[in-house]
């Protein structure tokens, strides 16, 4: 069934998410372990595009990601050149926490902005008022990005010329 698949899927994610936390005092004492991760997340990943064409057993999967583990681990012990930053003591969890909290909001506003974007992008060829979409969009997207903010400043410096030409061109048939 495909809803299970899916669910099953987004659940192993969500399992992921948890396990990171688990492994996050780990991350200063194992200098590839973060490394390891992202190769997990990947292979997860890979795992759900594949899923129908090529179904892979959850006995496989979890050797996979426990192998991906020790072998950041191993590296890591094999390696044993730590930066300095692995010397400090792990994060305390109220700063992981608060951490956890502002990415996660840097998440929501770069999904939430970018899909205003792509909805006034879509809106300068299909019907619609794209000129007030895409700097809205720009401006969720500046509360949290320079580059947004940026951006947000030349759309604005090319619009508003353009506008005051306009009210002046109509300004001057209505006297005319």
């Amino acid at each position: 069934d495909t809803f299970i698949v899916y669910s099953s899927n987004v659940f192993a994610l969500l399992g992921l998410r948890s396990l990171y936390f688990a492994l996050a005092p780990m991350l200063a004492r194992f200098r590839f372990l973060k490394t390891s991760l992202v190769f997990v997340l990947g292979y997860i990943g890979v795992k759900m595009l594949l899923t129908h064409s090529y179904p892979i057993p959850a006995a496989v999967s979890l050797a996979m990601v426990g192998g991906i583990l020790a072998v950041g681990v191993l590296a890591s012990i094999i390696g044993n050149a730590r930066d300095t930053a692995a010397l400090e003591p792990p994060l305390r969890r109220r700063e992981l926490a608060r951490t956890t909290m502002r990415m996660a909001w840097r998440v929501v506003v770069l999904v939430s902005g970018g899909t205003v974007v792509l909805i006034g992008v879509a809106m300068i060829v299909l019907p619609g008022p794209a000129i007030l979409v895409i700097p809205l969009g720009l401006a969720i997207l500046g509360t949290q990005f320079v580059w947004a903010r940026r951006l947000l400043g030349r759309v604005r410096s090319q619009i508003q010329p353009g506008v005051g030409h306009a009210r002046d061109e109509s300004h001057s048939r209505r006297s005319g």
